[in-house]
């Protein structure tokens, strides 16, 4: 699963319950050996509707306003931007935003989104295949010059959904398929630990084709939103992630911290883009 944060967002949402994304208790037990899935059909699925209706409240909430500028989330387009053609592209803890990081692709040859929670990937299977353009998504795509028939042809590639937990060893049924380009947006930094933080850069390495990019972003929460949920991830720094990196063999393309004013659930964020 992914948090992320409202950069994105109206401004009025944050006057709204915390939601980021996140459902602590989800997945709880859940084994990558034993529960790995390949979802191609959600109607056939026992899906639990609180989780759905969070999921989609999430997608309401956060992304019907204008874009934000100055909170990070330029930054990871723009390093998802300068990647190039990213061929085979692999979303880490998807959770319903897979569509809007995909607006400044280009050379896209599938789509593969993956998270602990089938209900957020049935959420964002639902908005992939209608026609919403939320707010930003249109200030996104005025950004990058895509318009509504480019992002319909994004949107006609999604389809492939994988349910695993990114903290544990990977799924031994993906065998030894790579990927030419992956994302992980507010996906690392709900490990609860900085060592289990630092391993999931080693865990994606031996799925990505050589030359191939990731870019990821991970969100400081705020002390107040820490005893709320209970998850402390003050771990979170751009030394954390370069080390990481260079633990794993990557080469560092960039990674910079930004300052997030006036949300009361993030404090800051870490960018980064490393190639393998």
């Amino acid at each position: 699963m992914s948090e992320q944060s409202t950069g994105p967002a109206a401004d009025e949402a944050q006057d709204k319950e915390s939601i980021g994304g996140w459902i602590s208790d989800a997945g709880r037990g859940f084994d990558n050996a034993r529960d790995f899935s390949e979802i191609t059909d959600f109607t056939a699925l026992d899906l639990n509707p609180a989780h759905k209706a969070y999921f989609r409240k999430y997608l309401d909430e956060y992304f019907q306003g204008p874009f934000i500028f100055g909170w990070g989330t330029e930054d990871i387009l723009e390093n998802i931007h300068r990647a190039g053609e990213v061929g085979r592209w692999l979303d880490l803890g998807a959770g319903t935003s897979s569509l809007l990081w995909s607006i400044p692709m280009r050379g896209i040859a599938s789509v593969a989104c993956c998270d602990l929670v089938p209900e957020a990937l049935a959420v964002l299977d639902d908005f992939v295949k209608g026609d919403e353009i939320p707010r930003c998504y249109a200030d996104v795509m005025e950004m990058y010059g895509v318009s509504e028939r480019d992002l319909r042809a994004k949107r006609d590639l999604f389809g492939r959904y994988l349910v695993f937990d990114t903290f544990r060893p990977w799924p031994v049924a993906l065998g030894g398929e790579t990927f030419d380009f992956m994302t992980a947006v507010g996906n690392f930094g709900l490990s609860p630990t900085a060592d289990g933080y630092k391993a999931c850069f080693t865990k994606l390495s031996a799925h990505l084709a050589r030359g191939g990019t990731v870019v990821g972003a991970d969100w400081t929460r705020s002390r107040a939103f820490i005893e709320e949920e209970g998850h402390d991830n003050s771990y979170v720094c751009p030394e954390l992630t370069r080390e990481a990196a260079a633990q794993a063999g990557f080469a560092v393309n960039f990674c910079e911290a930004r300052a997030i004013k006036d949300d009361p659930l993030y404090d800051s964020i870490v960018v980064w883009s490393v190639t393998r």
